[in-house]
């Protein structure tokens, strides 16, 4: 997730879909909700990464980038209480999830959240 408010981020959102697992890019902006196409993705250990640069977030799937958004929509030339983006993970299902963040140690969680 690369977050900056409520009403204005992106999320690479992986989701199953007619018993198939996909991935697709979600971006929340202005307070609208809109999804890329998804593309399918095996099943398994999933390797995802947010690139970042002045102009763009990149959001790739096993080294495959999926989707890119303009890094001007959530930033201070949307939103006049900009603060900063925050780059992150985030799970909810049932299930287990394991995150690896390069540089960081390893989290775990397992169960409904």
């Amino acid at each position: 997730v690369a977050y900056m408010n409520r009403p204005a981020h992106y999320a690479l959102v992986v989701k199953r879909e007619g018993g198939r697992r996909t991935v697709c890019l979600r971006s929340v902006l202005a307070g609208k909700t809109y999804d890329e196409k998804s593309i399918p993705v095996p099943e398994g250990e999933l390797d995802l990464r947010i690139d970042t640069s002045a102009d763009e977030y990149r959001f790739s799937v096993g080294g495959t980038c999926v989707a890119s958004g303009p890094a001007r929509l959530i930033s201070s030339e949307t939103d006049d209480s900009y603060t900063g983006v925050i780059l992150g993970v985030f799970a909810e299902g049932r299930g287990e999830a394991e995150f690896r963040i390069e540089g960081l140690s390893t989290w775990k969680g397992i169960g409904t959240w």
